[in-house]
């Protein structure tokens, strides 16, 4: 029941007024399209009467308003109509029941409901099945229990409100609404009799913002011309001749021909088979669609096209599409896609494998090209290759499938940026030891902030990790080569190592057969040195003989061959044992590490005196003489030649002293020098 507080205590009192929904009885009534939201009527003028006729029940989609909407009875009578805003401004309409006059407000009781449909949304059937669920769309409702005009519009007894119930008034104040939305506008008559009475019909008017006194107004009749073609929403591919385009608003499905487009572009001419409703339910609603499909022979090439209308296509309101063209480029047919498996920046040494992917079956050719140039011989779908720069190469593969039809696709490739890593120059240690210590301190640049993982290893440590800093310090009891492995956040990885050469063990040493003698002295040289893979140098200390050069020959000889005149000369002799490691790890540029020993041979001059005075002031006390080797053999001889002394290791040791004064004749034999001497010598004691 429908009534206000006034209403229910007239009626208690037998006076009140009922209103009462009427059952649509006849089997034979069938509802109309604009009984439902879909089926909407367009509303193109500001004036717009619907005639009176028979308009019963709610359509043949019952239950399209929200129960919680002002129309709390739902739909009993509807009409629904749809309008588009054209120019901004407050929405101001009246609807008039045919039976109102300048006296009297007639005996209709009309309702209604606005509703704003979502942006860029029409009233397509699932755009109204949407309305029920979303009391947010309901933009102003009015079911007041009066009857007369209604509407959205400033009165002296309008309220200010959105929404009335049946003891309301019969006007909602004024709303701004935006250009390009759309709403559609639910009718109800509440007071309507059987499907088979004629109903008072009424007239819906908009106001004029061209009128001063409404220039606040919302346009809702839409310009000449001002429907064009907005969007090519599907381009074709050479195995689908189709292109599906949208108007900015719907046309008539009807006034929609193929003799009213024109294709042009690369390889023309085009004949164009048909255009139809992308989805044909819109034209089931009311008549209208806003995307098309197009089909036309032959197939496209790579190339831009254009799409024209050539002849006049009009929407539901008469309006006309603006003669116009969209141009458009046909997208990839066949989907060609270039895969590439990680990052495309990879690790030095790493193969890549570039894969083509397209989306259509069939048979293929390719082609690949590096930075536009053909790579001989790869003519797969897929291309492998090991990357060389850390510049960015563009690998391209042209796909083509037998009839023409050609697509493809690049993907840049390069070597990733390392760390640029330098190692100390490779070292030589003579003499290593646990306790000797040397820091390896390489030179690295790498990105600032570019996390880094350090690893030292070496040719005696192979499976054991040295150190995980940038820097390590090495014990250099041995040669060894060592290797710092730098890995970067791309799992990149650069080494270097430098060599430390450290020398074996060495220990020179000699012995020889004679420490003195008198010139010429040959000296006999035993080496006695102590390691393994060394050579051996000789210098005498002798001026005339210059030192021998590095050889593995061991003992040595030679003779002193300057005569020593008043005093001693002492010669200085030295031996130079070279360790050869080291030798080659400076590449003989220059000697190795060497060791030395020196033993000093003194050359005495020879000297045999011929007078001896054994008087005990130790000067000439003895028969002394130099020059001579130990292994010597004394003969002494008187006048008469008689033996009067012997020795065959003799010391310079006789001094005559039990013998008289006289002449005496001497032999002198040296077995170790190989040398004899005889002549005489005088003892003088007075």
């Amino acid at each position: 029941m429908k009534y206000n507080i006034t209403f229910l205590f007239l009626f208690l009192l037998g006076w009140a007024k009922v209103y009462s929904q009427t059952t649509c009885a006849s089997a034979t009534y069938v509802p109309k399209p604009s009984q439902d939201c879909k089926g909407a009527i367009a509303l193109c003028q500001l004036s717009t009467t619907y005639p009176t006729g028979s308009i019963c029940g709610p359509g043949a989609i019952p239950g399209e308003i929200s129960t919680g909407s002002c129309l709390s009875s739902n739909e009993r009578n509807t009409t629904w109509y749809v309008f588009k805003v054209s120019q901004s401004g407050k929405l101001k309409f009246k609807i008039k029941p045919l039976d109102v006059t300048a006296t009297s407000n007639g005996d209709t009781d009309y309702d209604w409901a606005v509703f704003k449909l979502p942006a860029g949304q029409q009233n397509t059937a699932s755009i109204c099945a949407q309305i029920k669920n979303n009391l947010s769309w309901q933009f102003s409702c009015n079911y007041s229990s009066q009857d007369g005009e209604t509407g959205m519009y400033e009165t002296s007894t309008t309220q200010q409100v959105d929404v009335q119930g049946a003891g309301g008034s019969r006007f909602n104040r004024t709303k701004t609404v935006n250009v390009g939305e759309y709403y559609v506008l639910a009718v109800d008559n509440f007071t309507g009799g059987t499907e088979l009475a004629n109903l008072m019909g009424y007239t819906i008017t908009f106001a004029d913002p061209s009128d001063p006194l409404h220039a606040d107004a919302a346009d809702i009749v839409p310009g000449e011309d001002t429907i064009s073609i907005s969007a090519i929403t599907q381009t074709p591919t050479c195995v689908n001749n189709s292109v599906v385009f949208s108007f900015d608003s719907p046309v008539r499905c009807d006034s929609v021909k193929a003799s009213k487009f024109e294709i042009k572009g690369a390889n023309p001419p085009y004949t164009i088979l048909s255009v139809t409703p992308f989805s044909a339910a819109d034209c089931s609603d009311d008549g209208q669609s806003q995307t098309y499909k197009l089909t036309f022979t032959p197939a496209f090439v790579d190339s831009t096209y254009q799409l024209f209308i050539r002849k006049t296509i009009k929407d539901i309101c008469e309006n006309n599409v603006r003669l116009d063209s969209l141009p458009f480029t046909i997208k990839p047919f066949l989907g060609t896609t270039v895969y590439l498996s990680g990052d495309s920046a990879v690790c030095p040494n790493t193969v890549v494998t570039l894969r083509a992917d397209t989306t259509l079956s069939g048979t293929y050719t390719y082609i690949w090209k590096k930075d536009d140039v053909v790579i001989p011989g790869a003519t797969t779908s897929s291309y492998s290759f090991i990357p060389t720069s850390t510049t960015y190469s563009q690998y391209k593969v042209i796909a083509s499938l037998l009839g023409g039809c050609k697509d493809s696709s690049s993907v840049p490739v390069r070597l990733a940026d390392l760390p640029l890593l330098t190692m100390p120059a490779n070292d030589t240690v003579c003499y290593g030891g646990k306790n000797v210590k040397k820091l390896l301190e390489p030179v690295i640049t790498a990105t600032p902030g570019e996390t880094l993982k350090y690893k030292w290893t070496s040719r005696n440590n192979r499976t054991k990790t040295l150190s995980t800093a940038p820097t390590f310090e090495a014990s250099l009891d041995t040669t060894d080569i060592y290797t710092l492995t730098i890995t970067n956040s791309r799992d990149c990885q650069v080494k270097a190592s430098t060599t430390i050469f450290v020398g074996d063990s060495i220990a020179p040493k000699f012995t020889v057969d004679t420490l003195y003698g008198a010139a010429p002295l040959t000296v006999h040289y035993t080496n006695t040195s102590e390691g393994q893979r060394v050579k051996y140098s000789w210098n005498f200390g002798d001026p005339t003989t210059p030192p021998t050069e590095f050889t593995i020959t061991k003992d040595s000889v030679h003779i002193y061959s300057t005569p020593s005149l008043a005093d001693t000369t002492y010669y200085f002799t030295t031996l130079s044992v070279m360790d050869t490691t080291t030798a080659i790890a400076k590449k003989l540029s220059l000697n190795g590490c060497v060791k030395t020993y020196t033993q000093v041979i003194k050359v005495v001059p020879f000297i045999i005196p011929n007078i001896i005075t054994p008087n005990g002031d130790y000067k000439n006390d003895g028969f002394r003489f130099s020059g001579w080797s130990t292994e010597l053999t004394l003969k002494v001889y008187n006048r008469w030649g008689n033996l009067v002394y012997e020795s065959s290791s003799y010391r310079n040791d006789w001094d005559a002293s039990q013998l008289p004064q006289g002449t005496y004749f001497y032999y002198l034999e040296d077995k170790q020098l190989n040398r004899t001497a005889k002549g005489w010598v005088d003892v003088l004691k007075n």
